[in-house]
């Protein structure tokens, strides 16, 4: 996983 896809993972987890 790149820096790029984790920072997408965590900004969707913080939307819920």
């Amino acid at each position: 996983i790149s820096l790029a896809e984790k920072f997408t993972i965590m900004r969707l987890v913080h939307v819920t």
